[in-house]
């Protein structure tokens, strides 16, 4: 097992997702992009360079950004709180279960990344590069995931609750039974997603484009489907 170390990052989840239950706003105007707030706690981060990056290797709070971690296996990992901002990662051999909650992976490539299963809750993934990447069953409540693209990525069973994805391209990409309830869609690219038994109640969908897609019910979206799904 893990050490019982718990990052800063950790602890500030539960009360950024009580926060977020308190304050969706559906169907509203979004707001100007100022781009990801900068962080007031952020904690000091360690130098990992000697740990070995393995299944289930403590990587918590560690700066990655020069890291190699290609081929690395790191299933089960716990990378919270973790810097990666800008990596590439579309070599790493699997990111399974990982625990990312609260890591910076704004602007990293993950494209066709095995992400499953991952916790990814308050992660920073502003402009991130999920192309085709497994993130079925992944945990993304409360995420950053503004302007980032995420064609024909797999989200099947995915919990957004609360996410940002204003502007994000989401366009071929698999959300089926996935939570969006109180997500932010506006202005977000969902042309022929799959969005079949998706939860979107409370969700901002603001200009969003569903020409093409698989609606919740399983009807198809007509073109022109802005802000909503015309049947």
């Amino acid at each position: 097992m893990h050490g019982k170390r718990i990052g800063i990052a950790t602890l500030a989840v539960s009360a950024a997702l009580a926060l977020g239950a308190c304050s969706s706003q559906p169907d509203t105007e979004p707001a100007r992009d100022l781009g990801p707030s900068p962080s007031t706690s952020a904690p000091a981060l360690r130098n990992c360079g000697n740990i070995p990056k393995q299944p289930k290797a403590n990587l918590s709070d560690c700066d990655l950004r020069e890291a190699d971690l290609n081929g690395a296996d790191l299933t089960g990992a716990n990378l919270s709180g973790a810097d990666l901002t800008g990596a590439d990662l579309s070599k790493v051999k699997t990111l399974a279960y990982a625990g990312l909650t609260g890591a910076n992976l704004s602007g990293a490539n993950l494209t066709k990344v095995n992400i499953f299963g991952a916790n990814l809750s308050v992660a920073n993934l502003f402009r991130a590069d999920l192309r085709e990447a497994d993130l079925r069953e992944a945990d993304l409540r409360m995420a950053e995931l503004r302007e980032a693209d995420l064609d024909h990525t797999s989200l099947s069973k995915a919990n957004l609750y609360g996410a940002k994805l204003n502007r994000a391209n989401l366009t071929g990409a698999t959300l089926s039974k996935a939570s969006l309830e109180g997500a932010d869609l506006s202005e977000a690219d969902l042309r022929r997603a799959n969005l079949f038994g998706a939860d979107l109640s409370k969700a901002n969908i603001h200009r969003a484009d569903f020409s093409g897609a698989t609606w919740k019910n399983g009807k198809t979206c007509k073109e022109g489907s802005i802000g909503k799904c015309k049947t």
